[in-house]
């Protein structure tokens, strides 16, 4: 007779992963969402993910004024371009 193991094991380890972060509050980001660039501010920072309050133009064709997107979605705007960006709005 043969004996059987029926323990439970996990099916993926219950640690989490965190990212390095990439920005901190008052950022201006970019990132792409249904084949468009989205632009705004991180308001706030959680584990893996940035809380971003969008540009008015960006938050018309995006439908929001926040959102959340994932560390590996966004890019951070270099200064020359973030004062050519708040210029015109």
């Amino acid at each position: 007779m043969t004996t059987l193991n029926l323990k439970k094991r996990p099916l993926f380890s219950r640690k989490k992963t965190i990212t390095h972060q990439k920005g901190k509050p008052g950022d201006f980001i970019c990132f792409g969402r249904h084949r468009q660039l989205y632009m705004g501010w991180i308001e706030k920072c959680r584990e893996n993910t940035v809380i971003v309050r969008l540009t008015p133009s960006s938050a018309f064709y995006f439908g929001e004024e926040r959102t959340v997107v994932n560390y590996k979605r966004f890019e951070m705007v270099k200064d020359s371009l973030k004062t050519g960006i708040l210029r015109t709005l």
